[in-house]
């Protein structure tokens, strides 16, 4: 089975959001990339993402 859409959830607070801070969300984000080749989310607070009935998985921007 393979697994279209990986949703990163509840990042530890040492975890910055500067990309040149260390440890980075952007370190979490590479590492998940380098094992894993679908569509990659790393939410936040108050994301909202939808999946439709044909697995189209997008963020809901705007409501």
């Amino acid at each position: 089975m393979k697994l279209p859409h990986l949703v990163l959830t509840h990042f530890s607070p040492r975890y910055q959001p500067n990309p040149h801070a260390s440890p980075s969300i952007e370190d979490t984000r590479k590492e998940a990339q380098s094992v894993y080749s679908g569509s990659l989310y790393l939410a936040r607070d108050f994301l909202e993402l939808t999946l439709s009935k044909s697995g189209h998985f997008s963020e809901v921007v705007g409501e």
